[in-house]
């Protein structure tokens, strides 16, 4: 397999911070997702998705048509792969900048508070994308949706978290592994997580459906 080596995108200066406006935080996640992910050319998209887990269905047999970590997939499942990658961009970019707005130390200035607030709110939006494109990429196959998801009660007067949550929060640790590995060109790690990562995401969707359905009652 062909690596494909991240580029880490170049700093601005602050003058140019300063000129561009709080948008830079946005930009520069938008320009450390696409270090992550390339458009194929050519002959390249004759290559088949990487997509192969029963989870998602069976083998995709679609052409590839764009490669996330270093790894090639059709549309449907590339723009699931790609969200997924700037949501985890942004939420640790939201964990780091969190430590600013924090009772416990000194304040920063209103611009890099303001700042920090936005970052929250480009992360709201990255995640309404990236669920979306988890549903289109996995729609549910109850054979496959796992016991703890069909026995899930979102009725329960104690309060817990439930399987969107387990899900979510395993997508997350695997999409930061991934992106760690593949910085590394640890490509076989890479591989191997990718199947880790296609049946959390499955189970996600799954479980998504299942929880919209139980609380708002079956669509017609």
């Amino acid at each position: 397999m062909t690596e494909f080596v991240a580029e880490r995108p170049a700093r601005a200066g602050h003058a140019e911070h300063a000129e561009a406006g709080m948008g830079w935080i946005g930009s520069g996640i938008e320009a450390g997702a696409e270090s992550l992910v390339r458009e194929l050319t050519g002959r390249e998209r004759d290559l088949p998705c990487f997509v192969r887990h029963e989870d998602a269905g069976g083998k995709c047999d679609r052409n590839a048509v764009v490669q996330v970590y270093g790894l090639k997939f059709c549309e449907l499942h590339g723009t699931e792969a790609r969200t997924g990658a700037l949501k985890e961009l942004y939420e640790d970019a939201r964990e780091f900048m969190q430590r600013l707005d924090n009772p416990h130390v000194e304040p920063p200035n209103a611009a890099v508070l303001a700042i920090v607030r936005d970052t929250a709110s480009m992360l709201l939006d990255a995640q309404k994308k990236d669920e979306d494109a988890i549903r289109r990429a996995y729609p549910v196959i109850p054979e496959r949706v796992e016991e703890d998801t069909q026995d899930f009660d979102y009725e329960d007067p104690n309060p817990r978290s439930g399987p969107v949550d387990w899900n979510s929060d395993l997508r997350h640790l695997v999409h930061k592994l991934m992106r760690l590995a593949f910085e590394q060109r640890a490509t076989w790690l890479v591989e191997s997580l990718e199947l880790d990562r296609k049946h959390v995401t499955a189970q996600l969707s799954f479980a998504l459906a299942d929880c919209e359905e139980k609380v708002s009652g079956p669509t017609v």
